[in-house]
């Protein structure tokens, strides 16, 4: 990777919106993309977006289709030792003691590997973008984010994009998961998990829990902290009234946890 990374770079074979598996593109880069879209769009009242999720992303990468881009996008060399490195793949299924036939695999790129995600970016490289919409892309997850002051041409604007892109996946053999892939129409609601988990952890460092002070401090700092510093760098600066409901949460999680009701 570290001789082919320049070449990746210097032809920007993988588009900027794409965040994945990249050096200094951090999912809270990506989400300070989005949100910076949502607040003005909030401010001038009207936003529209459709989340999409790729079905088996890494399992349903299409060999032949994979390989025929990567001719295009690299040189010769480079394109024979990926084709070797990719196909004359074979597996078996071993169950009870019963071993199945060698089987060819045409489809999904090695996981747990260092070229596994490199190959799926430059797959879905190509997507379809236009100027009416935005899409970010964080590996397989894709946001289309279309702000328009009509809803009715927000929507339709959406729906010409996700065409296009639909066409493409089906073109690609890549499925995206339907029961996953949702509208939504930003407001300024938003859900708090945190009190979900204290539920949860009640019994744990409530005041018949039998766990001494440093322990349950430390169930708090490892599994219900995260939830609400994840991201800081976006809400850190929202307004008090905003902020205040977080410390009202942490405020019933620390009395929770010292039993002083």
């Amino acid at each position: 990777m570290l001789r082919l990374n320049p070449i990746v770079e210097a032809k920007q074979l993988i588009p900027n919106h794409q965040f994945g598996f990249r050096i200094k593109h951090s999912t809270i880069d990506q989400v300070h993309r989005v949100t910076n879209v949502i607040s003005k769009a909030l401010e001038e009242k009207n936003y529209c977006g459709v989340l999409l999720d790729v079905a088996q992303a890494f399992d349903k990468v299409w060999h032949k289709g994979l390989l025929l881009k990567l001719r295009k996008q690299l040189p010769h060399t480079w394109c024979a030792l990926l084709k070797s490195y990719l196909t004359e793949r074979h597996f078996r299924v071993r169950y009870e003691g019963t071993i199945t036939n060698w089987k060819c695999i045409s489809a999904g790129v090695p996981q747990s590997s260092v070229l596994g995600p490199f190959f799926y970016l430059l797959y879905t490289a190509d997507i379809p973008t236009n100027d009416n919409t935005m899409i970010v892309m964080f590996a397989d997850d894709t946001a289309i984010l279309s702000t328009r002051k009509d809803q009715q041409a927000a929507t339709e604007i959406l729906q010409t994009t996700i065409n296009t892109v639909y066409n493409w996946t089906k073109r690609w053999k890549i499925k995206i998961n339907g029961d996953k892939s949702v509208r939504v129409n930003y407001t300024l609601l938003a859900k708090l998990q945190i009190k979900q988990k204290m539920h949860k952890l009640y019994w744990l460092i409530g005041r018949h829990s039998e766990l001494d002070l440093s322990s349950e401090r430390l169930l708090y700092a490892s599994i219900v902290k995260p939830i609400w510093i994840y991201g800081i760098q976006l809400w850190g600066c929202a307004s008090k009234s905003n902020i205040g409901i977080i410390q009202r949460c942490q405020s019933i999680a620390l009395r929770t946890i010292v039993a002083a009701y």
